[in-house]
């Protein structure tokens, strides 16, 4: 609840604290043991989340620490559960078209671009009915646009427009769409 709290007023370098404390507090369930070669029944063992640490991840992100949130989240992808998978795909991506953003190196930018684009296509490709997808297509039409390959783009927001028409992504998709014909037909003028 105090993450919540901190979270809504702004201050997340508190929430982050307070997220880095709870992690530290973790304790992951033993397994159930046999006794003497006699088989017991066991409880299965959950599998333990890691939700706090997907939370600190999007602090980071939110905070423009990009180069933290993926040093977390990296570690983190071959240990998450198929639940928690889409959104640790989702915010790798997005940690690293912002990075992409904010380098002058053209082949740094190239290749963090490429790789936000794999993990965005990752979640609509093996999540497609994941909340973060409409979205993360979204971003990878944004990906291909960065890239020049604007037929790609173009495809991305149509199909954006096309399957989570009801979305926040189709709107903003939509606007994209807009501005490639505008940019395309000034640029023909």
């Amino acid at each position: 609840m105090l993450v919540n709290l901190y979270e809504r007023q702004g201050n997340l370098e508190k929430a982050s604290q307070a997220v880095t404390s709870l992690l530290g507090k973790q304790h992951t369930q033993p397994a159930t043991a046999t006794s003497g070669g006699t088989s017991q029944t066991q409880q299965p063992i959950r599998q333990r989340s890691y939700e706090p640490e997907l939370r600190l991840a999007r602090i980071s992100l939110r905070s423009g620490r990009y180069n933290e949130a993926v040093s977390q989240l990296k570690p983190l992808l071959n240990k998450l559960s198929v639940k928690e998978l889409p959104e640790g795909l989702y915010l790798i991506g997005r940690a690293k078209l912002e990075l992409s953003k904010r380098t002058t190196d053209k082949n740094k930018a190239k290749k963090l671009l490429l790789e936000a684009g794999i993990k965005f296509m990752e979640v609509v490709s093996y999540f497609p009915q994941h909340p973060r997808a409409p979205r993360a297509l979204l971003l990878a039409g944004e990906v291909n646009q960065r890239l020049g390959n604007i037929k790609a783009a173009r495809k991305a927001y149509l199909t954006v427009i096309k399957q989570y028409n009801k979305s926040e992504a189709a709107k903003l998709a939509k606007k994209a769409i807009n501005l490639l014909t505008k940019t395309r037909s000034h640029n023909n003028s």
